[in-house]
Formats: structure tokens, C-alpha cells, sequence
């Protein structure tokens, strides 16, 4: 068990794979940190284009509209991605 642990290729995957937990640990926090800006930017967005005044229709169209550029940069990403696989 301890030759196992002092193998070269288990400490190179090791420092692979807490590099990889801190990237998407901090990745993480900023989307978290930059939700409610990107909500509230959505939400002056949504009412200015179909003059909505009602905050849940608003919040509502407002989610919708999050949703479809979220899967449209998916997608996107996915095709753009593709030949390197």
C-alpha cells in the first residue's frame, strides 16, 4: 500500500485531481458571486424590451431568457469543441 502511494503516476494524478477541485471549487463561487448581477441585468433587459411591469412575469421571462443563451453557449461550445475529441 505505501509503494503504491509513492508511485510517480499516482502523485501526478493526485496533483491532477486537486488541481482540477480547486478550479472548479473557485469557478464555483464566481458564478455564484456573479448570479444576482446577471439576474437583475436579465430582468432591466427583459422589461425594457417588452415593457413588462409585473416582477414575477419579469423574473419569469427573465429566467426564460437565461436559459436560452445558456443552452445556445452550450451548444455553440459543443459544436466549436467537437473536432478536438
Amino acid at each position: 500500500m505505501i509503494k503504491f502511494l509513492k508511485d510517480k503516476f499516482f502523485q501526478k494524478e493526485l496533483k491532477k485531481e486537486i488541481r482540477m477541485l480547486v478550479v472548479v471549487t473557485i469557478g464555483f463561487t464566481i458564478a455564484f458571486s456573479w448570479r444576482q448581477t446577471i439576474f437583475d441585468a436579465s430582468i432591466a433587459f427583459i422589461k425594457k424590451l417588452f415593457s413588462i411591469t409585473n416582477e414575477i412575469n419579469a423574473s419569469m421571462v427573465a429566467s426564460l431568457f437565461i436559459t436560452i443563451v445558456g443552452l445556445l453557449l452550450i451548444v455553440l461550445s459543443s459544436k466549436s469543441l467537437k473536432e478536438i475529441y
